[in-house]
This record gives structure tokens, sequence and C-alpha cells, in this order.
């Protein structure tokens, strides 16, 4: 197994864990979602494939930039452990 590999199972073991418990997806962070759901995209009722689809590319972009976020975080942290310091 990849270190890439290892890190993708790791951040998706804490997204997929119990929302009251992750620390990346947080209720506050789906809530502010469906603000900006709200906002830019067709209400559900007139047009729900549009706004289904928004919604999940939109999602997907977010946790692509908070997976890389958390990998940058723990390859620093791994060396900063590595390096003492």
């Amino acid at each position: 197994m990849s270190k890439n590999f290892l890190l993708n199972a790791m951040f998706q073991a804490i997204m997929d864990g119990d929302l009251t418990d992750s620390k990346l997806n947080t209720y506050e962070l789906n809530a502010k979602f469906d603000k900006i759901f709200d906002k830019y995209l067709p209400d559900s009722k007139d047009d729900y494939d549009t706004r289904n689809d928004g919604e999940m590319d939109f999602i997907a972009i977010v946790h692509e930039y908070m997976e890389n976020a958390f990998n940058v975080g723990f390859n620093t942290a791994v060396q900063l452990l590595v390096r003492g310091d």
C-alpha cells in the first residue's frame, strides 16, 4: 500500500465517522453548505436534478481541498516529529 492510499483511507475514515464527533465533517460546515446551495442553486422543487448535481460537484471540490489540507498537515506533523523540531 502506498502512502497516498493510507492517507486517503485515514481521511475517509474521519469523514465517514460519527457526524457528532467528526472534526472535519461538522454540523456547522453542512449548515454553511445548505446556505450556499439555497442562495446559488435552483430551488429543488423546480429542478431537483440540477440542484443535486450542483451540490455534489461543490461538495466534491470542497472535500478535495480539505483532503489536500489534511495530507499537507499530516506530512508536516510527521516531518516535525522525525526531525525533532
